[in-house]
């Protein structure tokens, strides 16, 4: 942060600079307090914005506007917008977490554990809470237009959208950073603001959060090349998914996903639910041929007795009060919440088997804790 810029900030408006958090290609953040105590995230841009470039009038009105949209769940509040020295400094609402502010470092946590990416039914709810952020943006004809892991931040374990209003500034100051990130932006020249930009952002998010890997891969020259060939590295996707994703990433307008991005997220829910349900009837399948030559005792583990809600007979009404990790027995039969039915053969075991909830965990499913056998 250039000496003149601090100086004024702990002057004339008395915010303790405390640390510095990240650097980016735009701007670098520091954790703050005002005077009064609250915490906060200052932002100043690394370099002194071009006073007459086009741009910088327009975007900071913009980002004045911006401020009028504070309060909203789903969006970091903006609560002051300055020019100093020439650097554009932008005070935010700070994410409670030093450890995991945003789902970059969520990501990072779980494959320090071995995990592939965040668990599907963690990372879904994510990614519908910043769907809901964009279309509210995109009902007030704002477009964030650098949509990307690193700006999806944790509050008390809900995503707000960050870094609103500064992709397109990054444009106008004197150091020349392209707008919008490799890989999460569109490429073939700076397309017309709208939310096919931040859709296409956030689908590739979602691929980096879901698989861990990079939606186009991580040397500049392969990112540009399955950008402009549409042919992103879809490894660890279902059928339904990669569809829905490619239908994000198409150039071409007729081809485009045009519904709301709520809906696009929801339409991504029902496409894992249906492959994981496909390969639980798969593995249910195995282990009943299995069952004919092996002890089922050996090949299950139970908890308890069955419980309230397995002890419905209809699979309509399991599926409606029962955990989705569950594969339950009643009678002869076993049911799961997915309304899909396993009979039992009478001539495939000798004993019954104890009623109770099947362990049954999936790459969809946060593993339950194993029970006692």
């Amino acid at each position: 942060m250039d000496a003149k810029v601090r100086q004024v900030l702990e002057g004339r408006w008395h915010l303790h600079l405390i640390s510095k958090i990240a650097i980016g290609g735009f701007a670098e953040v520091w954790e703050a307090r005002s005077e009064q105590g609250v915490p906060c995230a200052i932002k100043v841009s690394r370099e002194p914005l071009v006073r007459s470039h086009p741009l910088v009038q327009e975007e900071y009105q913009a980002l004045q506007y911006l401020k009028g949209l504070s309060g909203h769940p789903r969006i970091v509040t903006l609560m002051d917008v300055w020019i100093v020295k020439g650097y554009l400094v932008t005070r935010w609402e700070l994410a409670p977490d030093r450890m995991l502010r945003d789902l970059e470092q969520l990501l990072f946590s779980y494959r320090a554990h071995g995990r592939r990416g965040i668990p599907f039914r963690r990372l879904i709810r994510f990614m519908y809470q910043a769907a809901e952020g964009l279309e509210f943006l995109h009902s007030q004809r704002v477009y964030h237009g650098d949509i990307k892991p690193r700006n999806l931040l944790l509050f008390y374990g809900h995503v707000k959208l960050g870094d609103l209003g500064l992709a397109r500034l990054a444009g106008a100051c004197s150091c020349r950073h392209p707008m919008g990130t490799w890989g999460y932006f569109p490429v073939g020249g700076l397309p017309e603001p709208g939310p096919h930009v931040d859709l296409y952002g956030l689908a590739a998010t979602y691929i980096k959060l879901r698989t861990g890997h990079e939606p186009f891969g991580t040397d500049p020259a392969e990112i540009l090349r399955r950008q402009k060939t549409v042919t992103p590295i879809l490894t660890g996707l279902s059928r339904g998914e990669q569809k829905l994703v490619l239908q994000a990433f198409t150039s071409r307008p007729s081809h485009r996903y045009t519904d709301r991005i709520t809906c696009w997220v929801q339409h991504l829910r029902c496409a894992a639910s249906e492959a994981t349900r496909h390969r639980s009837g798969q593995e249910m399948c195995v282990l009943a041929r299995n069952a004919h030559s092996s002890h089922k005792h050996s090949l299950f583990r139970f908890s308890g007795t069955t419980p309230t809600s397995a002890r419905e007979r209809s699979p309509r009404g399991l599926a409606r009060r029962t955990n989705p990790g569950f594969k339950y027995l009643s009678r002869n039969s076993w049911f799961s919440p997915s309304s899909c039915l396993y009979r039992s053969d009478e001539s495939l075991r000798k004993d019954p088997l104890p009623p109770g909830p099947l362990v049954q965990t999936t790459d969809l499913e946060e593993a339950p804790p194993n029970p006692s056998p």
